[in-house]
């Protein structure tokens, strides 16, 4: 095989896990382990020294599994799927599978975006959520989803699932999607053709935090273009396009945002911000406690659930709880450690760590999301091409980082 087939391959990998599809239903999370066979052997990575703080963590995770089992005696069936002992496993497939990318596997794992947007469109114009059974999540919380949309209006209750297990997980890989578009080369008419395309797409799932976190990604890029080519027509264009619809369609922006519980801004109120968060905040407090109750082993690296089954929906408290703050605090030191050396990463990790404040796509042990940052941590090098929202030049040739000793 030449190289293109294997990294289409390897890109079809890497978005499988996250899918559901009309043949076999959801796509078994055990995919990771052949997308990480398949990356290591063909690919062999190689493992740079800088990133011991990595490793570390990930045999402090399997150090604590083990002491749980120890003190409570007990073995949870969840250590053999993605917590404790296989879970310094994952932690270090994930970081080997990320450096074996390049740009071209998330171009693959961009039009398979692509295809679940055009989904989500085809889904909102017929009126439907979801197209097959399996995308049906039935749970005990406050909303009921049905497939059929009927005469609903509130978008918040519509949110098309594209061809994902849950619309959450449609909006974020909706959010990815316009990172990567932003990230990898592309001429400047195709690169943002693609971005608008998705963010159609994210506007109709109804993402709140999704929509919040590109928010501020497009105000970057906006004054990232100003100050690249000085004030033009498409600043003026775009500030009276914006002001424009504040002020036509406020009232029913607020609407849409608070579920109906808000008309206009003079309407918010703390208590409908924080009803708004879907029992969040409760959450947030019990894992809190948690923390403060356990902070050294935390959940003994079984990941943390609440009371009622559920998770924090908040990756960083996820993160404390589950392995306690020593190793906790280990990771998100590799993290700082890494983004130092290339601030320019700021540009798409901060969306992502935006909106994993309110959801939980990444600091999973191993994710498509968690390996997005891996690569742009570990794997690939900060480009001027990012710098240039609006290049007067086209920018789609310009080099991209590949991962080292990759042999085909």
């Amino acid at each position: 095989m030449t190289l293109r087939p294997l990294r289409i391959l390897q890109g079809a990998l890497l978005v499988l896990p996250n899918a559901v599809l009309p043949i076999v239903g959801q796509v078994p999370h055990m995919m990771w382990a052949v997308l990480a066979a398949f990356s290591i052997l063909v690919y062999r990575p190689s493992i740079s020294k800088g990133d011991w703080p990595y490793f570390l963590f990930a045999f402090g995770v399997i150090v604590n599994a083990t002491l749980g089992v120890t003190f409570t005696n007990t073995f949870p069936d969840s250590l053999l799927i993605n917590n404790g002992f296989v879970g310094g496993l994952l932690l270090v497939a994930a970081y080997l599978t990320a450096r074996t990318l390049n740009d071209t596997v998330w171009k693959v794992v961009l039009f398979f975006i692509a295809v679940e947007a055009f989904t989500i469109y085809i889904q909102f114009s017929l009126g439907l959520r979801f197209f097959f059974p399996e995308q049906q999540m039935v749970t005990g919380g406050e909303f009921t989803f049905v497939q059929k949309v009927g005469d609903e209006s509130l978008w918040y209750l519509i949110r098309p699932q594209g061809l994902s297990i849950s619309s959450t997980i449609a909006g974020a890989k909706m959010l990815m999607g316009i990172l990567i578009a932003y990230m990898v080369p592309f001429s400047k008419r195709t690169r943002w053709i693609v971005i608008v395309f998705l963010l159609g797409a994210l506007l109709l799932n109804f993402k709140r935090s999704g929509i919040l976190s590109v928010g501020i990604f497009f105000g970057v890029a906006f004054f990232m273009d100003i100050a690249d080519n000085g004030w033009r027509k498409r600043h003026t264009f775009a500030v009276l396009t914006s002001a424009s619809i504040g002020l036509l369609a406020l009232g029913t922006i607020v609407a849409q945002m608070t579920r109906d519980t808000a008309g206009t801004l003079s309407n918010l109120s703390f208590d409908i911000i924080v009803n708004q968060l879907s029992g969040r905040a409760g959450i947030w407090q019990e894992t809190w406690q948690f923390i403060g109750n356990n902070p050294f082993f935390g959940n003994f690296s079984e990941r943390y659930t609440i009371s009622t089954g559920g998770y924090p929906h908040n990756a960083l408290l996820t993160l404390l709880a589950t392995h306690g703050l020593v190793l906790g605090l280990l990771l998100l030191g590799f993290y700082v450690k890494r983004m130092t050396h290339k601030p320019l990463l700021l540009i798409f990790l901060v969306p992502l760590f935006l909106d994993s404040l309110f959801q939980e796509h990444i600091f999973w042990y191993m994710s498509m999301f968690d390996i997005f940052v891996l690569y742009l941590l570990t794997t690939r090098d900060s480009s001027p091409y990012w710098l240039k929202p609006w290049p007067n030049q086209d920018l789609a040739n310009a080099p991209q980082t590949q991962p080292p000793t990759v042999r085909v």
